[in-house]
Parts: structure tokens; C-alpha cells; sequence
């Protein structure tokens, strides 16, 4: 449930503001993927002394486009529990906080749904034999590259498909003219990037 509205909690029973922090267990990442206009994102958070909250307790999780929280623009309640799932509109930047009504916060984390880009291949060079080596720009964490190369700009039946973790891929190809195209693939998220621009490769025939 959203509620944009201010939240006015008392302090703790003691009349004062307690120190029992609250930790996030979730998200472990600061950076999610998709291709669809919203991602779920779990949360989860425990005591830092790993007390149990009492069934009744109360807690929001607050979001805002700054770390100071001038503008916070999104508000999850949850009374009782220590988890819930969070749809985050993407492509999105965001900070996020978590405090309880005695008065616990968490520390202010950071969270990124984004779209994948696709990649880009930096450099074609033809080595002897036929060899042929792709330099694409490296890619980032949880991210690996699928490359196709093809005998024509449709790609159908390509003659080289595979997924690689580095930057540079060697494939070794007969004599004639291909296609190369890469894109994104980030299985932790299910998603796909677009397919980057095409470029041509000619092998010449050995001499």
C-alpha cells in the first residue's frame, strides 16, 4: 500500500528513542535488471541485537530519489513480520530506510532497477588461420555477453553462438563474409539486453 502522506509514530515506551538498530538482510544488491516498467524487490531486515519483533510491531519502509529523504516518494507499512515484496518502477534510482514505531531505524541503503544495455563491440581483428578475436566493452557484475555470428544480417542459423564473462572471444571461422552482434544477459534477473549493432566480418581464403 502506498501512502504519501507523513507518519507521525511516538517514541519508544521509555519516552526516549531506542538504539536497537534495524539491518537489512535484503537486497544483497544495489543494482537489478529488467525490461518491464516495474521489478519486485525483496526485502528483509532483522534486529541488530537479533531480538524477535513482537507480533504487533509496527514498521515502513520508506523510499526517496535523495539520501537525505527531502522527498520521499514511495511508503510500505507492515505490521508483525520481518520481510515483504516491493514493486519498484523502472528504470529507477533510489535510497531506501526502514524504522519501526520505538523508534529503530536502519541505515540508509541505496537501490537501482535499470534496463540492460546492450554491448558494444569495441574492435574486430583477424589474427592467421582464420581466427578472428571481439573486443566488447567488459561487462559488469552478474552481466555476461552472448555473442552470435552468422552468414547473414537475419542471423539465422548462426555458426557461432556463445555466452562469455570477459571481454575479448576468439572464434575461428572459414573463409567468407559473417555478421557479429552481442548483447546483455543477466540470469540473476531473468532479463535480456537488446541486441547491439551488427557489424561485418570478412575472412579472406588462406594464402
Amino acid at each position: 500500500m502506498l501512502l504519501p502522506i507523513a507518519v507521525a509514530w511516538p517514541l519508544g515506551a521509555s519516552g526516549v528513542k531506542s538504539s536497537d538498530s534495524l539491518v537489512f538482510t535484503a537486497p544483497l544488491r544495489i543494482r537489478y535488471y529488467t525490461r518491464a516498467s516495474s521489478f519486485h524487490v525483496e526485502f528483509a531486515w532483522r534486529y541488530e541485537s537479533f531480538k524477535t519483533a513482537r507480533p504487533d510491531e509496527e514498521f515502513v519502509l520508506e523510499f526517496s530519489p535523495d539520501a537525505n529523504f527531502q522527498k520521499i516518494v514511495m511508503r510500505e507499512f507492515l505490521i508483525g513480520g520481518n520481510s515483504m515484496s516491493v514493486p519498484v518502477s523502472a528504470p529507477q534510482s533510489l535510497y531506501y530506510r526502514l524504522r519501526d514505531k520505538s523508534g529503530n531505524y536502519s541505515a540508509i541503503k541505496r537501490l537501482e532497477v535499470v534496463s540492460p544495455t546492450a554491448p558494444e563491440i569495441l574492435s574486430v581483428d583477424r589474427g592467421s588461420n582464420a581466427s578472428v578475436k571481439l573486443q566488447l566493452a567488459p561487462p559488469g557484475v552478474y552481466v555476461k555477453h552472448q555473442i552470435q555470428i552468422a552468414t547473414n544480417p537475419e542471423f539465422s542459423n548462426p555458426v557461432f553462438d556463445r555466452h562469455s564473462t570477459v571481454p575479448q572471444v576468439f572464434a575461428e571461422l572459414k573463409p567468407g563474409r559473417y555478421f557479429v552482434r552481442a548483447r546483455n544477459v543477466i540470469e540473476i534477473d531473468h532479463a535480456l539486453s537488446d541486441w547491439g549493432r551488427p557489424r561485418m566480418i570478412a575472412v579472406p581464403p588462406n594464402p
